[in-house]
């Protein structure tokens, strides 16, 4: 297994320095989105409901921060939110289409280069390649449902002169 930890750990820096994109500032990029924001798109599933709970316990984040971005990402169309019929207090969350754009326009991999990257492959060997990484997000899943809750703490301050 040591091989396998060291191969992943020259293969995956690879793939991210080829694909990654320049950081923009929330305020300044046409979606409005900051990298949490893009990170919470990015964990939604292409299919089902996820739980604010369960998503803000899987980021390691308050959940009243969860609260918060996702309200945010509520009212600029990125998230559909609906209570859940069973449970009034629950609610189901979905990507919308326009979240799925919003996402794919704040990734931390562009989207031109990832495009560019998959091109070099034929299509077998694309699905092989997207299939072994679904495995390795899937693992991580779980894996960070197994790690202790991590602890959000604020940036230090600078202390003033007087």
């Amino acid at each position: 297994m040591e091989d396998q930890i060291l191969l992943l750990q020259r293969l995956y820096p690879r793939i991210y320095i080829a694909c990654h994109t320049e950081h923009v500032k929330a305020a300044s990029s046409a979606v409005h989105l900051s990298a949490r924001d893009s990170a919470i798109l990015a964990h939604f599933r292409d299919s089902g409901v996820l739980q604010p709970s369960e998503l803000a316990r899987h980021l390691g984040i308050a959940r009243s921060t969860m609260s918060q971005a996702l309200k945010k990402l509520v009212s600029l169309g990125y998230v559909a939110a609906r209570k859940n019929p069973s449970d009034r207090r629950e609610l189901s969350l979905h990507l919308t289409g326009q979240g799925r754009k919003a996402m794919q326009a704040a990734s931390v991999l562009d989207y031109g280069k990832v495009k560019s990257l998959l091109r070099n492959l034929s299509p077998a060997q694309r699905q092989r390649g997207l299939d072994g990484l679904a495995l390795l997000a899937k693992a991580a899943g779980k894996t960070m449902l197994k790690a202790a809750p991590r602890k959000i703490t604020p940036p230090e301050t600078k202390k003033e002169k007087p």
